[in-house]
Formats: C-alpha cells, structure tokens, sequence
C-alpha cells in the first residue's frame, strides 16, 4: 500500500506570498496600511492604549513588515517592563538591527502625528483583526486549491488537511477572544479589590460601631434581669411572710386564742 503523505511535512510547507498571489488574481491582499500607522502611532503616545493592543493584536495582524519590526519591538519592551515612546522603542529597535529597515526614527516620529483619537483604536483594532482573518483564509484556501490539484495526495488526507487549515484559523481567532475574558475577569477582580481596600477603614469603623452597641445592649439585658430577679425575690420573700403569718393566726384559732388579732 502506498504510503500517506506526511501532514507535518505539509503544515511546514512554505509560506504562501500573497503578493505574488494578488498579483495573479488582479486585486491585493486584504490591507489597511493607514489603520497599522494610526494603532502604532497611539501606541507611541498612549501608554493605555498598549495593553489593550497587545491583548488583541500579535505581529501577524500588520501586514506592513516594517510595522510588524515596530510591533514586535513594542512587545519586547512590555515583555521587559519598560515605558513605551519613541525614545524606547528606537533604542529595542537598534538593539535589533532593524531600526534603519523601519526608517529610522523619524519614522516613527511620523507614525505619532499619524493618530486620530484614542478613542478610535479599538475600532482601528477590529480593522486589523479581519484583515488579518481573511490573509490567513487566503492562504489556507491557497494551499487546499494547490493540494487538491495533486492527484498523489489521497483524498481524505485531503479533506483532513483542509478541515484542519481551516480550523487553526478559526481557532487563532477564538484564542484571542479567551484571553480577552481572561482580561476582564482580571480587571473585575482587581477592582473588587480596590473597593474593598478603599473601603476597609469604613467598614472596620462600622463593625466597632455595631459590636459596641452589641455590648450596651448585653448590658442593658443584664441590668433588666438582675432587677427584674430582685423585684421577683423582694415578691417572693414578702409572700412566704404572709403565708406564715397567716399559717401562725390560724394555729392560735384553732388553739382557742381568739385574742390573737389577725
């Protein structure tokens, strides 16, 4: 029998060029060139604006190379837990060798006047996330299309293949979206957190307050019994004392004593 072709072997294969591929279908690749500028220029200024990239984007969302090396350098310095400017970034970049392949800094003094508004990046993140969605499906199409017009590859290992090229797609895509909930959760639980140091004086301050009136209460409680016992033996013993008395005036009746005065 004849054997299965390798699936690692195909996996390893190389890149599809989606220019050359463009080029061939008479359109370019999915792209938004100005969308990269106006995300790595907000970068550059907005230290708030970094996190939330990263959490969504990774190199491959840039289809630019030369904003791919400003994106990785970004992650290299977050990766280091160094600030974000222009002046860092230029000294990652350097450390590299690729700060003339970007352009220089003044490339990226450019990319910072290229920004529109913070505000827009999380949409500008979007952008960049599909573009980057449909290269990846190019590229798995691409390869299924060029294996399907080999008649040595069997047909199931076919479909295998192309299921599973698809599925990395989806599932790089999925993967993204868990980390953004474990984002969230992060960010609820560390601001639970700051409510409850915020408010612990408030909260010990209001516990004494009720454990105090607790013990006035307990007190209080006590006093009412010891006096409430009191008043109860006081009744008790004056009623023994009147039942003796009695007791006695009836003995002397009964004796004949009718001088003894009740």
């Amino acid at each position: 029998m004849p054997e299965k072709p390798s699936k690692t072997s195909k996996k390893k294969a190389q890149a599809v060029n989606l220019e050359t591929l463009g080029l061939e279908m008479g359109t370019t690749p999915p792209q938004a060139l100005d969308v990269e500028e106006a995300v790595l220029g907000a970068m550059l200024l907005e230290p708030s604006v970094v996190d939330m990239t990263l959490e969504e984007l990774t190199a491959s969302c840039f289809y630019d190379p030369k904003h791919r090396m400003i994106f990785e350098a970004i992650c290299q310095l977050v990766t280091e837990h160094c600030s974000v400017d222009i002046i860092t970034v230029t000294s990652a970049l350097r450390g590299k060798g690729n700060l003339e392949a970007v352009g220089g800094t003044v490339a990226l003094v450019e990319l910072s006047r290229k920004v529109g508004a913070a505000a827009h990046v999380e949409y500008y993140v979007k952008i960049l996330k599909q573009k980057s969605i449909q290269r990846d499906l190019i590229s798995a199409s691409y390869r299924i299309l060029k294996d399907a017009y080999d008649d040595s590859v069997v047909v199931d290992d076919l479909i295998d293949e192309a299921q599973s090229r698809i599925y990395d797609v989806i599932q790089s895509n999925l993967k993204r979206d868990v980390q953004d909930v474990g984002s969230v959760i992060n960010d609820a639980m560390k601001e639970i957190e700051d409510h409850l140091v915020g408010d612990l004086s408030s909260k010990v301050a209001v516990l004494r307050d009720a454990a105090e009136r607790s013990l006035l209460l307990a007190v209080a409680v006590v006093l009412v019994g010891i006096l409430f016992n009191g008043l109860f033996l006081w009744v008790m013993v004056r009623l023994v004392r009147g039942l003796e008395s009695a007791q006695t005036s009836v003995n002397k009746l009964a004796e004949g004593d009718f001088s003894h005065e009740i």
